[in-house]
């Protein structure tokens, strides 16, 4: 049977047909989700998924690196960081518990009631947001060999600062995160260079390698001394509030915790946007120190702190330095 021009025209353009096909087919089945969506999912992702990871973590000029292993199993999460820079220790989170291991000094600190993760506390979905903060996408890339996109968090007003967030395609985790200031240079950094998700992580990889019964406690107020300080900040009757807050920002949190050094109740008010943080603290002054005063930064924390009567303020926070000093010089007793 001879082949005529014809009948190898139809391959060809069967072929042609298949090849045009085959990406408008790719496109119509992909589902592209906005800044917003692509957050909301991102949240929720670094709380509920497992993950095993090798992280470097860049504040101002300090660079550390840290394995971070996170489980949640059951709606319950726990967290272990050991540290691959500077000198060794380890943190384990476990059920609002956290205990920092010290090899060198055979010590170890527990904490009660500390947030979860080491990712911000991100508080309100993007849509809740979207009046303090802009969200857009930035463009694609790639990172610790996964396929991420990009978006950015602009903030609408000058008292906060902006982010930058890598996220992975396939499992919505933060592969990279930068704060950025006004003029979009990153302050600090978090950068995943390797990154797992199992379907189940073992107790044994969030178990510290340091035998704690080994270890000596240190820094943590005992049950009456705390009762004690509890006591005295009742009797004052009176409580410290911010009188100034940049728009948008709530009290999260009021609580009187303990200065383990010399067991004095120091007021913690906690204030939040929904995505940014700060913290302010309020002691009795020590007579015998040096107050503090004025400003510090690392990275993109910003630190302010002033005398008001017989009192140290210290306020904090991941905002524009005039954000703490406004809110620490805004701070006065309320009965």
């Amino acid at each position: 049977m001879s082949l005529t021009r014809g009948t190898l025209k139809r391959p060809a353009a069967w072929l042609l047909m298949l090849a045009l096909a085959v990406p408008l087919t790719a496109v119509a089945a992909e589902v592209v989700l906005s800044a917003q969506e692509l957050f909301n999912r991102m949240k929720d992702a670094v709380r509920e998924q497992n993950y095993d990871g090798i992280l470097v973590y860049q504040r101002g000029q300090a660079v550390d690196s840290m394995r971070i292993v996170h489980r949640n199993r059951d709606g319950v999460e726990e967290e272990r960081l050991v540290s691959l820079s500077g000198p060794p220790h380890e943190v384990v989170r476990n059920n609002g518990t956290v205990s920092c291991y010290f090899p060198e000094s055979h010590s170890v600190i527990v904490q009660k009631n500390q947030p979860p993760s080491l990712f911000p506390g991100w508080i309100h979905n993007a849509d809740e947001t979207s009046r303090l903060y802009r969200f857009v996408t930035l463009g694609r890339d790639r990172l610790a060999n996964r396929n991420a996109t990009v978006i950015g968090i602009q903030p609408r007003h000058a008292f906060r600062y902006g982010y930058r967030l890598w996220i992975d395609d396939a499992t919505y985790l933060l592969l990279k995160s930068d704060v950025v200031n006004s003029r979009g240079s990153a302050l600090e950094q978090i950068l995943f260079t390797q990154l797992n998700a199992p379907a189940d992580i073992s107790d044994g990889d969030l178990a510290p390698s340091a035998q704690s019964r080994d270890y000596q406690p240190v820094g943590i107020a005992d049950a009456a001394a705390e009762a004690a300080a509890q006591s005295q900040a009742g009797a004052e009757k009176t409580h410290w509030q911010a009188h100034w807050l940049p728009e948008g920002f709530t009290l999260r949190e009021h609580e009187v915790k303990i200065i383990p050094a010399h067991q004095l109740p120091v007021e913690n008010l906690t204030y939040s946007d929904g995505i940014a943080v700060i913290s302010v603290f309020v002691e009795k002054a020590d007579q015998s120190q040096e107050p503090l005063q004025g400003f510090s930064m690392v990275g993109a924390v910003s630190t302010y702190s002033m005398l008001v009567g017989d009192h140290q303020i210290t306020a904090v926070g991941e905002v524009p330095p005039l954000t703490v000093r406004q809110i620490a010089s805004s701070m006065a007793p309320e009965p």
